[in-house]
């Protein structure tokens, strides 16, 4: 808990760095990753701080993963991206805060990563989970405001 005080704080007086939030997300304690990742927004343009939190959609922790997942949204759009998106949902599908997560996170995604998971549908059974996030894809993908132009270049 003190870790995750002193990250809070430090943070609100600006006096974060990457350089120093950085070894906080192989800490040991998830929340003190989900922490680092909550503060480090704030470099979400820069490629070795969005590199780090991609990783973390690996993290062993839900929490974590679902952190990270919400940071990425405010990342460039790209063909990584896109890549870890599918594999948080493949993996969390089933976890209704992850499958959230990953839906906001989509945007200009949805049509692709839709495409991805019904792909995935022809080889294995799918669950409930996926047939949710799917739904919720489809509708994001239908959107206004929603550009398959656009997100299709990214696969």
């Amino acid at each position: 808990a003190t870790r995750v005080h002193a990250l809070r704080l430090l943070s609100r007086w600006e006096r974060l760095t990457p350089e120093v939030v950085g070894p906080a997300l192989a800490d040991p304690a998830a929340e003190v990753r989900e922490t680092a990742l909550l503060v480090g927004e704030r470099w979400m343009h820069e490629p070795s701080w969005r590199t780090r939190v991609l990783a973390q959609t690996q993290d062993e922790s839900a929490r974590v993963r679902f952190q990270a997942v919400l940071s990425l949204a405010l990342a460039p759009v790209d063909a990584e991206l896109a890549e870890r998106l599918v594999e948080v949902a493949r993996r969390d599908a089933d976890d209704p805060w992850l499958r959230d997560a990953v839906i906001t996170t989509a945007r200009e995604l949805a049509a692709p990563l839709l495409g991805r998971l019904l792909a995935d549908a022809e080889d294995q059974p799918i669950s409930l989970g996926v047939v949710a996030l799917a739904r919720e894809l489809s509708a994001l993908a239908a959107a206004p405001h929603s550009d398959p132009l656009r997100s299709s270049a990214v696969w």
